[in-house]
């Protein structure tokens, strides 16, 4: 995959590395590379010994880059996980999920808020470094104040970068472009188009 990165790529990737304590917001139309550049992320990551946690929306593509990292046998302390399955993650939690998927609001604030809340002592913190890939479907409050529980430092301190487009690949959040103004301007962050 290293092969296939273009400058402009490696650029971004070294200035995550120099932008200790911050965030990046790495935008990207489709078929630009973004999952691509987050994998080399991941494995960067592993390769400086950071416990890193790789989220996604899509389930099917969680799945993918699992096995992906497996035949490319990276090492170290990692999860890849769609949002949903890591917030149902029996290893994360204090108690299980038992609420009914009805209700609309079931997957954007109810999963998020009871896994604020019932996170595992021992996960609060825990990751070095948070990827987030499909940002565009996943921002909002009650997912980042999740995943913010996970990462050291959270994410006003905390090393994290979000992968996105929300202006072609954007499904599942109507709220997308509203987030992305508050993430940008509440999160030391930097931003490449």
């Amino acid at each position: 995959e290293t092969k296939r990165l273009t400058g402009m790529q490696f650029y971004i990737l070294d200035n995550l590395k120099l932008n200790l304590k911050k965030g990046g917001l790495i935008m990207g139309g489709p078929g630009t590379g973004k999952t691509i550049l987050a994998i080399e992320l991941l494995k960067r990551k592993l390769e400086e010994g950071k416990k890193t946690l790789f989220v996604c929306y899509n389930k099917n593509l969680a799945e993918h880059l699992i096995d992906k990292c497996k035949k490319l046998s990276y090492n170290g302390d990692y999860k890849i996980s769609n949002i949903h399955h890591l917030y149902k993650d029996k290893s994360f939690l204090n108690d299980e999920f038992n609420e009914s998927e009805d209700t609309s609001e079931y997957w954007s604030r109810d999963l998020p808020l009871f896994f604020i809340k019932n996170i595992a002592e021992t996960k609060k913190e825990y990751f070095d470094y948070l990827i987030i890939d499909e940002g565009q479907d996943i921002l909002n409050e009650y997912h980042f104040d999740a995943l913010s529980k996970l990462l050291k430092g959270g994410l006003e301190l905390g090393n994290w970068a979000v992968f996105m487009d929300k202006e072609y690949q954007n499904i599942y959040n109507q709220d997308a472009e509203e987030y992305f103004i508050y993430l940008r301007d509440a999160y030391p962050c930097f931003i490449n188009q």
